[in-house]
């Protein structure tokens, strides 16, 4: 089942896609969540776009999931909407039978960038992130066009803070607009931390390497199998 909600509370609006597995009304059982946060090039006030790349194109794969993918208005970017899309989790987890200790991030580009920085924002509240050719810093222009002052490499040294997280980053060798090595040097440190971290690097993949990532059956039970660490 899928539908299209807007959330808008307390300042806050956003528009998103729903996807409910079919027997949502028929069961007792606290579902896995997922949210998808798209990238740059899916902003906007049209929400078709958002179907158009990564988890939306192998709902086959992910049926048992409760799937969220709000939309980031063109003047915006994730980075600049955290309180927002916490907001909106909160809304879902009273309105939906959601599994607090089973909800996950996701997100390509811009969202993959956004996935980082939500998770950093909330360490304890999700059960496993998969960011897809993302990091933690904006390309510059971006940087400019929306004023974002924030130092990246603050935030790096704050990721040991995700050391009891799930992480699984995904990453084109040959993306020419976030680098492979934002991801590389982030899973490395997460890894000499301790963390279960892990990443995959596709050869020869520029920077669409959310096409390989999303439909790969195995991302998908892998997130099932995970839990919120501190429960």
């Amino acid at each position: 089942m899928e539908l299209t909600r807007t959330f808008q509370k307390a300042g806050y609006k956003l528009p998103y896609l729903l996807h409910l597995p079919d027997d949502v009304q028929e069961t007792d059982e606290k579902l896995p969540l997922i949210l998808f946060l798209h990238g740059a090039g899916e902003r906007g006030t049209d929400i078709n776009p958002v179907r158009t790349h990564g988890i939306f194109q192998n709902l086959d794969m992910a049926e048992d999931f409760i799937i969220v993918a709000p939309q980031c208005s063109e003047q915006s970017y994730w980075v600049k909407e955290i309180d927002g899309l916490s907001a909106l989790l909160d809304d879902l987890e009273v309105k939906y039978p959601v599994d607090p200790d089973r909800v996950y991030l996701t997100g390509l580009s811009m969202g993959g960038i956004g996935a980082w920085h939500l998770a950093l924002e909330n360490p304890d509240r999700f059960a496993a992130i998969v960011p897809v050719c993302g990091g933690l810093s904006v390309p510059g222009f971006r940087r400019e066009q929306l004023g974002l002052t924030f130092d990246s490499n603050e935030l790096f040294r704050r990721l040991s803070v995700l050391t009891s997280t799930s992480v699984w980053a995904f990453h084109g060798e040959k993306d020419d607009v976030i680098p492979m090595n934002e991801s590389v040097n982030m899973i490395a440190f997460l890894q000499k931390e301790g963390g279960k971290a892990a990443i995959t690097v596709y050869e020869n993949v520029g920077h669409d390497s959310w096409v390989q990532a999303y439909s790969s059956p195995e991302l998908y039970k892998w997130l099932i199998s995970k839990k919120r660490h501190n429960k």
